[in-house]
């Protein structure tokens, strides 16, 4: 999620973390879900309210 909010894509998180794009997106979706977001952004917004990261 951090890299999200640093404006990393799916395919760079990818690549920085050794694991396929289908794996991160599953794990921005998991984030997603228990933040109750709508989006990546809205998600990555209430992350950051949340003290979740900076």
């Amino acid at each position: 999620m951090s890299w999200s909010a640093e404006g990393k894509t799916i395919d760079d998180t990818a690549l920085i973390m050794s694991i396929s794009p289908e794996t991160v997106k599953a794990h921005l979706d998991s984030a997603r879900y228990k933040l109750a977001a709508l989006n990546r952004v809205h998600a990555v917004a209430k992350a950051i309210r949340a003290g979740l990261i900076r």
